[in-house]
């Protein structure tokens, strides 16, 4: 009878299995045959439309001023004027700021190649240097092939406001350089357009210069001055470059997400116009189709999950609870700890929590493990777990960092609280609140803020180094290393 069963259970069980991995299937090949469809409607016109109609907004909105700039570098005025001797600098600023009060730009200029001097509506604003940083752009544009730049720089006449400028060179009537003329946007006006874009489009939309770096973004996810040769998860260099008017579709994934790009060379800006698309967002209709068809296998299959989550799942927990506790105190141990350090210090920088990290040494542990005995040692550890773990609060994370060692992370809380917080601990421990049946245990204790630049292991490293130099400095202290500002 039992073999009977036995049998009958097994043959129910790979029919049910069967009829589950041939529900699947079909499921699973209806949806990757519609999101193949999905995705080639995506790549062969939704992103090319879209590519189209920013392109045509940015026709409208940006490279209306490359057009502005030429207009003023083949302006007769402007030619004879220098042409005369750059006589009457009022002449020059009133044509600056009607060309700026016309056309809407926050800033026009010239800078003269004979005289090296930088007029702006208001008049002169200085003269330029080679041996100045900040002019270096002008002997770049004296010495390019290109009719024109443009490039984003701090206006000087605007408090040092990043501005996107119009670089254009300007000649005399035999060909003989003069100078650079054109006008400025505010890198914020062209964010807010290029924000607007993607909320229009639903869609990410960022440029992207001939060197491989984004230029201009508003998207926090593609942050301005990110190196796209770098980038771990935008390939640029394996990108094919767009021909000229046409443009390049490729993929990439990033974070689990699949995500299909269209790459556009602009001339007049010369830069590159990415429109990212998400393939997820477009693939929940199907993606909601194909968990309704699967839900109709869970009803074939919910006994045996029942049944083995009841039996190994109970023991899979215990493994996972012995894998990630320490034994002994039965706080969080080392690897515990470190992917939670890890995930803690991702979340903190996004948003902006001050994090503390103190690591907390028994001192003279070993002369209880001599003098007691190892059990000793160990009742003395499960103790100090306890009186640790009793000054934690809800979000923070405490863990048996190796040896009499303790590790504990403060969220929420600057280097100076921290201080408070950990010198009130080693009170504690000191005051007898908490005392060996052998005799009363101190700690020391070094503490590290998280800095901005901090990796894991650098910040651990402040911490360690905090804490040796409180053992050396008698024990029984709370050291810091705050690292630089």
């Amino acid at each position: 009878m039992t073999l009977t069963r036995r049998g009958s259970f097994h043959l129910t069980l790979f029919l049910v299995l069967l009829l589950v991995a041939g529900f699947a299937a079909t499921s699973f090949v209806s949806f990757l045959i519609s999101r193949q469809s999905i995705r080639d409607g995506i790549v062969q016109q939704e992103l090319p439309l879209t590519s189209d109609n920013v392109y045509s907004e940015i026709q409208k909105d940006l490279v209306r001023p490359v057009f502005v700039s030429s207009m003023m570098a083949s302006d007769t005025f402007l030619r004879h004027w220098v042409l005369q001797g750059e006589v009457d600098s009022t002449r020059i600023a009133q044509y600056l700021a009607d060309v700026k009060t016309r056309f809407g730009a926050v800033t026009t200029f010239f800078v003269s190649d004979r005289t090296h001097r930088y007029y702006y509506p208001e008049g002169v604003l200085k003269t330029v240097s080679r041996a100045e940083p900040r002019d270096t752009w002008f002997w770049r544009v004296r010495d390019m092939k290109e009719p024109y730049e443009t490039n984003v720089d701090p206006d000087l006449a605007r408090h040092d406001a990043m501005t996107i400028f119009i670089n254009y060179r300007v000649f005399d009537f035999d060909g003989r350089f003069l100078g650079a003329a054109g006008i400025g946007l505010t890198v914020e006006a062209v964010r807010s357009l290029v924000h607007d874009y993607q909320v229009q489009y639903n869609r990410r939309v960022y440029f992207v210069d001939t060197a491989g770096r984004i230029t201009l973004s508003a998207d926090p996810a593609r942050p301005t001055d990110t190196d796209l040769k770098t980038a771990k998860w935008l390939p640029w260099s394996s990108f094919p470059a767009p021909a000229p008017g046409g443009s390049a579709t490729v993929d990439y994934r990033e974070s689990g997400s699949h995500f299909l790009v269209s790459i556009r060379y602009i001339p007049e800006l010369k830069w590159y116009l990415v429109v990212e698309k998400d393939e997820g967002h477009a693939l929940e209709g199907i993606r909601s189709v194909l968990w309704w068809s699967l839900a109709l296998c869970l009803g074939a299959t919910l006994v045996v999950v029942l049944v083995f989550w009841m039996t190994a799942g109970g023991y899979q927990r215990r493994l996972e609870t012995q894998a990630w506790t320490d034994p002994l105190t039965n706080l969080a141990n080392r690897q515990a700890l470190d992917v939670g350090l890890e995930q803690i210090l991702r979340e903190a920088r996004r948003s902006q929590e001050s994090l503390s990290l103190g690591i907390v040494d028994a001192d003279h542990f070993k002369t209880v493990n001599d003098r007691f005995g190892h059990s000793a040692g160990d009742e003395s550890l499960r103790n100090l777990a306890v009186l640790l773990g009793s000054g934690i609060r809800e979000g923070d994370l405490i863990g048996r960092w190796g040896g009499e060692e303790f590790l504990i992370l403060l969220r929420r809380c600057g280097l100076d609280d921290a201080r408070k917080r950990f010198t009130a601990l080693v009170e504690t421990v000191d005051h007898g609140l908490w005392k060996d049946p052998r005799g009363a245990v101190t700690v020391s204790v070094g503490v590290a803020p998280a800095l901005a630049s901090d990796s894991v292991q650098t910040w651990l490293a402040r911490a360690d180094r905090a804490l040796y130099r409180a053992k050396e400095a008698g024990r029984h202290r709370v050291e810091v290393e705050g690292g630089e500002p």
